[in-house]
C-alpha cells in the first residue's frame, strides 16, 4: 500500500496560517508536518487512515491529491512517497531473513560496492535500515502501534521522484522497485563475498579484545544476526583461522546453543520477496 506521500502546493493566492489550518483538517493530512514556505505548501498526506491502515492503492491517492489540487486551483508536486508491506512476522524472529534481503538490497542500490558491508545491520532490535539520497528501506517493530494488526512494517520510501507526471511518477518507481526485488537472489553470491570481506574485518579489529577466541567472535556476530547463510560462515571460518571441517564447527556450536546458526535458503528470501511484490503490483 501507499502509507504517506509528500507534495507541494504552489497557489497564486495568498497563503497564510488560516491557509494551514484548512488543510490540516483534513484527517489524511499529518499536520505536525505542514509547512508554509513563501507561495507553497508542504504537506505529508497518509492517505491509507480513510481506510483503516489496510490498504490505500494508487486510485486512491490519486483521488485525494486532486481534491487538495482543486481546493487550491493548481496542481501538487511529489517530492516524496513510501509503500509499506505488514506482516506478522517478528523482527526477533526473523533477523536474520530481514537483514539478508536488506544486504541483498544495499548491495544493488550501491553503483560503486565499495561500501557494502559498512552498514550496521542486525544491532537493533527495532529498526533495520538501509540508505541513499535517493531511497531508503526500512524494517521496524511495529507491534506497539495504534490499529495496525501487524507485527513488523517493511516500509520502500523513495526520495527523489521520477520527474514524470504524478501518476506516472509513482508507477515508475514502483516499477523500478519491483526489479530491485526480481534481482535480490541473483544477488546473493556477490553480497556473500562483500560480506564475508567485512566479517573479517571485523574479527581482526576485534580479536585481540576477544582473546583470539574464534567461538567467542562467532558467538558475537550470530547473536546480532551476521552469519545469514551457510555459505559466509563456510567461507568466514577459514579466512579467521579456522582449519576443520564447517560442518564439524556448526555441530559444536549447536551443541552448545541450539538456537543458532540459523541459516537463511535462497527459497526463505523468495518467500518473502513474493509477498513484496504482490504488495507492490497491488498499489496500481
Amino acid at each position: 500500500m501507499i502509507d504517506t506521500l509528500n507534495i507541494s502546493i504552489k497557489s497564486h493566492r495568498h497563503l497564510t496560517v488560516e491557509s494551514l489550518k484548512s488543510i490540516n483538517k483534513l484527517p489524511e493530512v499529518i499536520g505536525k508536518y505542514t509547512r508554509l514556505n513563501g507561495d507553497s505548501i508542504s504537506i505529508i498526506l497518509k492517505p491509507s487512515f480513510q481506510y483503516k491502515n489496510t490498504t490505500s492503492n494508487l486510485s486512491e491517492t490519486i483521488e485525494l491529491v486532486k481534491s487538495i489540487e482543486d481546493n487550491f486551483n493548481t496542481k501538487a508536486k511529489l517530492l516524496r512517497f513510501d509503500i509499506a508491506y505488514d506482516t506478522n512476522d517478528t523482527l526477533k524472529d526473523n533477523k536474520n531473513i530481514f537483514n539478508l534481503f536488506l544486504g541483498c538490497l544495499n548491495y544493488i542500490r550501491n553503483s560503486s560496492r565499495s561500501s557494502i558491508g559498512h552498514f550496521k545491520i542486525g544491532l537493533s532490535n527495532k529498526n533495520f535500515k538501509i540508505s541513499n539520497n535517493k531511497l531508503e528501506t526500512t524494517i521496524y517493530d511495529s507491534q506497539d502501534k495504534i490499529k495496525r494488526n501487524a507485527a513488523t512494517r517493511i516500509e520502500n520510501r523513495v526520495k527523489r521522484v521520477s520527474s514524470l507526471p504524478f501518476e506516472k511518477a509513482i508507477i515508475n518507481d514502483i516499477s523500478k522497485y519491483i526489479n530491485e526485488l526480481n534481482n535480490i537472489t541473483k544477488t546473493i553470491p556477490s553480497f556473500e563475498k562483500s560480506h564475508v570481506i567485512f566479517l573479517i574485518k571485523e574479527w581482526n579489529e576485534n580479536k585481540k579484545e576477544l582473546g583470539n577466541c574464534i567461538d567467542k567472535f562467532i558467538n558475537n556476530i550470530d547473536l546480532s544476526g551476521l552469519i545469514l547463510t551457510r555459505n559466509i560462515l563456510s567461507e568466514l571460518l577459514p579466512k579467521i583461522g579456522y582449519t576443520g571441517k564447517t560442518e564439524s564447527f556448526i555441530k559444536n556450536y549447536r551443541r552448545r546453543s541450539p538456537q543458532g546458526l540459523n541459516f537463511v535458503s535462497k527459497n526463505d528470501l523468495n518467500k518473502l520477496i513474493t509477498q513484496l511484490k504482490k504488495n507492490a503490483k497491488s498499489i496500481y
